[in-house]
């Protein structure tokens, strides 16, 4: 009787190893998956919208690194 546990126990106990190895499917919201578009640049702008322009690019990237930070931290171990 004990000759047919050993087997069972230890094929139990290798499956529940290897579940122990695999990484979980995370899943990413969709609002982290896109960026805030880069404003375009037009040839017809004046130091003022220039300048916005700088500020609304310089917005538009770091709220691409923030959502990129945000996913990292989901899916990294």
């Amino acid at each position: 009787m004990h000759q047919l546990r050993i087997p069972a126990l230890i094929a139990l106990l290798s499956a529940l190893l290897l579940t122990g190895c695999a990484q979980p499917k995370v899943a990413v919201p969709a609002s982290l998956l896109e960026c805030q578009a880069q404003p375009a640049l037009e040839l017809t702008m004046d130091d003022h919208a220039v300048a916005r322009w700088m500020l609304d690019t310089v917005d538009a990237g770091e709220d691409c690194r923030g959502k990129l930070r945000l996913v990292r931290g989901l899916v990294a171990p």
